[in-house]
């Protein structure tokens, strides 16, 4: 078996169809043949949870090779049905001088060493590890949690009937010619399902089941044409960039990137994949290609720029980068605030679209009790003003009456909410979410948390891109995980300078690179890149983490800028775009 297996994983070893360099193993996952396997086998008094377990065994196994055996009788103090003898032939008077479960369990656990690299196999698992799972429950053991593979799942997989008449275990065994025959005892068992494993792996491997990392997806029900086209990634690495999923002519539907190009792109071919247009895309798709960055930001802005230049049809995010959504306090004479694509005075965003925006602009609004008519007002009572249903209720401040002391006070108010002091404001919104809720108003709960969502989005693009907006240099520097520096230039918040220093050595040579590159004009920097760009650009700047080497500008010191009742929300803003996404 091992052989059959070994010959799969070699077809793996063909060059980099877009690099011309051969894809190792180590950048691909962790090959099968380094997983370590502990194959199981119960034997119980029943099929329910209120059953206990008999006899335990186990193989552990890694590239064919037989690590270790495991087999003990449990005594399950209960007794065991006539009918369960028959099947396994254990009696009550076998087991009653057996081990309790208690004494057992430790031991199993301790043969089994379960880890990240070490995964729990059985036939129709779900009954086995249940009822190991319990037992450890039951004797407060915590459950390590270990990858599982079901070789009876893997076997309707990749055997579907006709091919077999069922997918008994005693069925493959024959089929796969197993050196031991099952007999419903529990080692004679979990040895036969190490033969039929490795038979059903090499049957798999064709599917793209070669790597550790394979295994939790490959038993889901994905159509066999779209789980085959995992094929399309076989040899893209495990290292940062952007893939493009192309059409037979070579058109590209869709772009994306990740840290790790390897395993996003095998995702796509798994049941996780759910969205209906990407499995549209997944079925036109003839070829995957990429492009290798060094980090992933630059992955991610190199995907912004990608999306923009090529206008690919299955993008839905992203498409629309330039269409920037500010809420700005208008300079009129009796100032509103105002949605609007190109923002004069203050402002908060940009947001993501027209509609985040606007709902943002009528909170505010209310907040400030800012009026929201739209009709140009002198600072003189109009003749003709009667009172709205804001002024009615103490949501405006009627200025159409007359400007006066509380018509002022709105508008600093309002200033001040743009600037991101929004500590009474977001309290309030965390108090009626907690109203709603304990009324059991859930609905009128959630539109609350959108709306709070709504105005956290611009509050804190605001925060993170205007002072790198305004600043005409700023050099930053990370850690690589592979040891060294990303070192990053930007002006006004595009992204113009790039550089690597390499493990182990001193980075400030590499510096003098990212000198001369700065453009004169504040403007044409900004004209350069997208709201997303700028967006993904400042996170990263102010990500903890990274070291800022040099920042030039009105805005010199980050760390004593007013974040005031924004950055304090930072955690709560998470939480939202969780429960909103």
């Amino acid at each position: 078996m091992t052989a059959r297996l070994s010959t799969e994983l070699a077809k793996l070893r063909s060059l980099d169809s877009t690099s011309g360099v051969q894809s190792s193993f180590e950048q691909m996952g962790t090959p099968l043949q380094q997983v370590t396997f502990v194959v199981v086998d119960l034997e119980t008094t029943g099929m329910g949870a209120g059953a206990a377990i008999t006899e335990i065994g186990a193989v552990k196994v890694r590239g064919g090779e037989v690590l270790g055996e495991f087999s003990t009788l449990v005594n399950p103090e209960q007794y065991i049905p006539p009918k369960i003898t028959a099947l396994t032939g254990i009696t009550n008077a076998a087991v009653s001088r057996a081990p309790v479960i208690a004494s057992v369990f430790p031991t199993f656990l301790e043969f089994a060493y379960f880890s990240d690299q070490t995964v729990l196999v059985a036939h129709n698992a779900a009954f086995d590890v249940g009822f190991l799972k319990r037992a450890a429950s039951r004797l407060a053991y915590p459950w390590p949690s270990p990858t599982v593979l079901d070789t009876l799942a893997l076997a309707r997989l990749v055997l579907p009937r006709p091919q077999v008449r069922n997918h008994k275990l005693g069925t493959l065994a024959g089929l796969f010619s197993t050196s031991t025959i099952p007999d419903h005892r529990a080692l004679s068992d979990a040895r036969a399902t190490v033969d039929v494993l490795y038979g059903l792996l090499e049957k798999a491997a064709p599917l793209g089941l070669t790597h550790l990392e394979d295994v939790r997806t490959i038993s889901k029900p994905v159509p066999l044409k779209r789980r085959r086209k995992v094929a399309l990634v076989q040899n893209i690495p495990a290292c940062p960039g952007v893939y493009y999923f192309r059409s037979q002519i070579g058109d590209v539907l869709y772009v994306g990137s990740s840290k790790n190009l390897h395993s996003r792109t095998r995702s796509y071919f798994t049941a996780g994949e759910n969205r209906g247009r990407i499995r549209e895309m997944l079925d036109i798709a003839a070829s995957v290609t990429y492009t290798r960055t060094p980090s992933e930001h630059q992955a991610r802005i190199l995907e912004l720029q990608e999306i923009a230049r090529l206008s690919p049809p299955y993008n839905r995010a992203s498409r629309n980068q330039m269409r920037h959504w500010w809420v700005e306090l208008t300079v009129e004479e009796v100032p509103r605030l105002k949605v609007t694509r190109v923002p004069k005075g203050k402002r908060m965003g940009p947001f993501s679209s027209r509609k985040r925006a606007q709902a943002a602009s009528l909170i505010l609004s209310r907040a400030s009790r800012l009026r929201q008519c739209t009709s140009p007002l002198r600072r003189v009572a109009h003749p003709y003003a009667k009172d709205c249903y804001l002024a009615e209720t103490a949501g405006c401040t009627a200025p159409c009456h007359g400007f006066s002391k509380k018509d002022e006070e709105a508008i600093v108010d309002a200033a001040n909410l743009l600037e991101g002091h929004l500590s009474t404001l977001v309290s309030s919104f965390i108090e009626t979410i907690g109203d709603f809720s304990a009324a059991e108003q859930y609905e009128d709960a959630a539109m609350v948390r959108d709306d709070l969502k709504s105005l956290l989005d611009g509050a804190f693009a605001n925060l993170w891109t205007k002072s790198v907006r305004r600043s005409p240099k700023i050099i930053a520097a990370r850690r690589r995980p592979q040891g060294g520096w990303e070192i990053l230039g930007f002006s006004h918040g595009s992204l113009i300078a790039k550089a690597l220093s390499a493990p182990r050595t001193s980075p400030l040579p590499v510096l003098d690179s990212l000198t001369n590159m700065w453009p004169a004009k504040e403007d044409e920097a900004k004209t350069s890149f997208s709201r997303e760009e700028l967006l993904a650009n400042s996170k990263w700047i102010l990500r903890e983490g990274t070291r800022i080497i040099s920042w030039q500008g009105k805005d010199s010191d980050p760390a004593s800028w007013d974040v005031d009742g924004v950055g304090k929300y930072l955690g709560l803003y998470k939480k939202l775009k969780l429960a909103t996404s």
